[in-house]
């Protein structure tokens, strides 16, 4: 491993990037477990009996309170539950409980919204999730059928903290230093340009991850069978093997301007030079 290289994997932004993605993985698990509560409470409320795990439990509860007081469960639930000679409600209640399962997922929404530019709200759904975890065990127990939701809950507490934290630290870290441009040749030594590892067979059959220009230069990223590159006008610079990505930075350092690219956890591909993000995508492995 050469000097310069080891210079860059200490470099303080690629920290900052996985500090961020870290960030963004916590705010997309967040809206991922709305969109299955939302589900769940659409499919129970239409009487169906699909049920996704990767959920939250008092909306849920509220709305199926809602249906077992109005009279809109199967009979059998009455004869199980010794609610044979219950006065049911106004089916006007029911629509009471599905407005206030919904308000309480749109308060999610509106934290995953708001957490966008300010932590704090990332703060308020871990302290919404929370409450569901307590209210969930206080209502279900610890039994042996409610072990997949419990692990659920602990996971996404466990991924907001981490993402809280991770954005604390980012914010405490110093603001990036871009390095002078260097203009003289003779400035221009190896120490200022990660050494080529071979060209770039342009006959081999790979897949194009991202590409962009930048500087004059162009950058490639690209997958061949199980090997990631990075290739800058025509040779590789860098490269990542695996037979299952995990999330992972290429560098580069071409005179000066530090060239990335990578997959964040939240499977983004991206490009970026001098710290600067100039293209980003999504992509399924």
């Amino acid at each position: 491993m050469s000097k310069i290289t080891n210079r860059i994997n200490l470099d303080p932004r690629i920290e900052r990037r996985a500090l961020q993605s870290k960030y963004n993985s916590a705010r997309i698990n967040l809206m991922m477990a709305v969109g299955f509560t939302v589900v769940n409470v659409l499919l129970l409320a239409l009487g169906g009996n699909s049920y996704f795990l990767f959920s939250m439990t008092v909306p849920y509860v509220i709305c199926m309170f809602g249906l077992i007081f109005c009279g809109m469960m199967p009979d059998e639930l009455y004869d199980e539950m010794g609610l044979e000679g219950i006065v049911f409600l106004d089916e006007g209640f029911f629509y009471i409980t599905l407005a206030i399962s919904l308000l309480i997922l749109a308060l999610y929404v509106l934290c995953w919204i708001l957490s966008k530019k300010k932590s704090v709200w990332l703060k308020v759904a871990l302290g919404l999730f929370i409450v569901d975890t307590v209210a969930m065990i206080l209502y279900y127990g610890i039994a042996v059928e409610m072990i997949m939701d419990v692990l659920f809950h602990g996971y996404v507490i466990w991924i907001l903290i981490s993402g809280i934290l991770a954005d604390k630290k980012l914010r405490n870290m110093p603001e990036p230093v871009i390095e002078a441009e260097f203009t003289d040749a003779s400035e221009s030594n190896d120490e200022r340009v990660t050494p080529v590892l071979r060209p770039a067979d342009p006959m081999v059959k790979a897949r194009v991850l991202l590409e962009a220009e930048a500087y004059g230069h162009s950058i490639v990223y690209r997958r061949v069978q199980r090997t990631n590159e990075l290739v800058i006008d025509g040779n590789v610079y860098d490269e990542y093997t695996a037979l299952a990505e995990q999330p992972h930075q290429l560098t580069a350092n071409i005179y000066g301007h530090i060239f990335c690219v990578g997959m964040e956890a939240s499977s983004h591909s991206y490009i970026t030079v001098d710290g600067e993000t100039i293209k980003r995508k999504f992509r399924f492995i």
